[in-house]
């Protein structure tokens, strides 16, 4: 899939059914934008579907990817000029206020930070919590939004 037209500043491509990707040349990724210095390639994978990409890249210059709610992206090449600035993933978290839920990110160094944090404070009035887990100390770190620094919580949590 490619953008080559410079007609269109935007292109958007809506993904709203299950794709695998098989793609044979050795040169050109599966998913790009040819033309990324003057136009915009959006790429949306719609709520629940999948993308697999089984044997070639993607390159993200010059494109947006946002994956919906449990969309499914599998890559089994490299993906090139990913940043925060162009990609999204959207996940709806559900529950009653002072919930708890478990999620990870499968990128490293990812912010906590933006609409993903909730706004108020939980019925005990301590506010939110983050905690990331630190596998050599074997430790959760608790991070809070307007700490600067993290404090070592039992790993018993």
């Amino acid at each position: 899939m490619a953008k080559f037209t410079t007609t269109n500043l935007t292109t958007n491509l809506t993904i709203n059914q299950d794709v695998t990707l098989t793609y044979t040349s050795a040169s050109n990724p599966a998913m790009y934008n040819s033309q990324s210095g003057t136009t915009t390639f959006n790429i949306i994978l719609g709520a629940g579907k999948h993308l697999s990409v089984p044997n070639a890249r993607i390159t993200l210059t010059g494109c947006t990817l946002t994956l919906k709610d449990n969309a499914c992206l599998i890559d089994n090449g490299t993906i090139l000029g990913s940043t925060a600035a162009n990609t999204t993933v959207e996940r709806i978290i559900s529950g009653s206020a002072g919930s708890w839920h478990l999620f990870s990110s499968p990128v490293a160094a990812q912010a906590i930070s933006g609409t993903f944090t909730p706004t108020g404070t939980y019925p005990d009035g301590s506010g939110y919590d983050f905690y990331a887990w630190d596998e050599l100390s074997s430790t959760w770190v608790k991070q809070e939004k307007y700490k600067c620094n993290a404090e070592r919580a039992s790993a018993e949590i």
